[in-house]
Parts: C-alpha cells; structure tokens; sequence
C-alpha cells in the first residue's frame, strides 16, 4: 500500500514539474498572441490606448485627494475619507441606473462619455470650495468610471471572438495597471512641485484631451 502511494505521489510530482515547464512558454505565447490582436484590430487598439491614456492622467487622484482635503480644504482625516468614498457611491449608483438602461444605450459613445465624465470630475474637483462640493463632484466622476467599465467590457465581448478574449482582457488590464503606476509616479512629482488642486486640474485637461481623441478616433473607425 506504501509503495502503490509512493509511486502515485512520485507520478505526480513529474506531472506537475512537466506542466511548469510547459506553463511559462505558452503563457508568454498567450499573451503575444493577445497584444498582437489588440493593436491589429483598430477598434480594439483605440479603446486601449484610450482607456490607457485616461488612466494614466486620472490614476493621481488617488494620491493627491488626501492632500487636497487636507491642505486645501482644511478638513481632517474623516473628511479626506468621505471624499474617497464619493467615487465608490458613484460607482454603485452608475451601476444601478446602468442596469435598466443599458440595452438602450450604444456602448460606444457611453464609453466615450464615461472618459470625458472621469476627466471632467478630476478637474472640477481641484476648483471645489468646500468638502461637499468635492464630495458630489467625485461621485459624478464615480458615475463616469461605471459608465466607461460597463462600455468596455460590454462591447469587447461583442466584438472580440471568445477564443481570445481572456488573453485580451488580461492585456488590456495588464496595461490599465501600468497605466495606474505611471500616473501615481508622475502625479506624485507633480504634486510634489506644485499643489494638490493644480495636480486634479492637469489630471482632469490631461484626460479631457484623452477622451476627445478617442472620441475623434471612433468615428472614424
């Protein structure tokens, strides 16, 4: 009985140390076959770099919000903590009215407006006078990210054949977190050099310019 378990878990050790030999070449294959279909198929190369470009302006708020209800607006550590959740209430309302709109709605153009509402958030919250102007100013901007996720993963789902779509979405996200990192290294100089509401205002212009290119882009796909 001893021997017959031995030789089962040896059978299996060779299996699993044949499997990792084999799982780093086709993973490498699978994600260039997934970068390759992205940028050879335009409207998916557009939406990427689209998404990628917002992001990489807008990811900053992240860092720089904390700083903003601080040292502009002269609120403490709860007040730093509401305006961090205003784009969470956005999210869960965008999401809700979505869901009884959606199959009326073109993906497209809500993608389109969802870039611009993120973008626009940003920049009109480095303008707030007050806490709760911030605060409903970030849950619209709240609204505009559920807008811009259901757009894309909806669409590309429609458009991408299924066989590659796990290799796409893995790329895309891949990219949309590089994108993040970026924006937290460049926004953090940024805010290092000047301030908290000048950081959400370039951030905002920066992801406005973003949105319209892609907007330019899809029509004249």
């Amino acid at each position: 009985m001893t021997s017959t378990w031995k030789s089962s878990s040896q059978r299996e050790l060779t299996v699993k140390k044949l499997s990792g030999k084999r799982a780093a070449p086709q993973f490498f294959k699978d994600a260039r076959a997934g970068i390759g279909y992205i940028w050879s198929t335009k409207i998916v190369r557009v939406i990427g770099l689209g998404f990628f470009a917002v992001v990489a302006f807008s990811g900053v708020d992240d860092v720089a919000m904390v700083f903003l209800a601080k040292d502009e607006l002269g609120a403490g550590d709860s007040g730093a903590a509401v305006l961090y959740a205003g784009v969470g209430i956005g999210l869960v309302v965008g999401y809700a009215l979505l869901t009884r709109v959606a199959g009326m709605v073109r993906m497209l153009p809500l993608l389109v407006v969802g870039f611009a509402v993120t973008s626009a958030g940003n920049l009109l919250t480095g303008l707030a006078w007050a806490v709760w102007a911030a605060l409903a100013l970030q849950t619209i901007r709240g609204l505009g990210i559920a807008a811009l996720d259901v757009a894309i993963n909806t669409h590309l789902q429609r458009v991408v054949p299924a066989s590659m779509l796990g290799r796409v979405f893995g790329n895309l996200y891949g990219a949309i977190g590089l994108a993040a990192g970026i924006s937290y290294v460049f926004g953090g100089l940024l805010l290092q050099h000047t301030d908290a509401r000048v950081t959400f205002i370039a951030a905002g212009a920066g992801g406005l310019l973003a949105a319209g290119a892609t907007g330019v882009a899809l029509a004249r796909r």
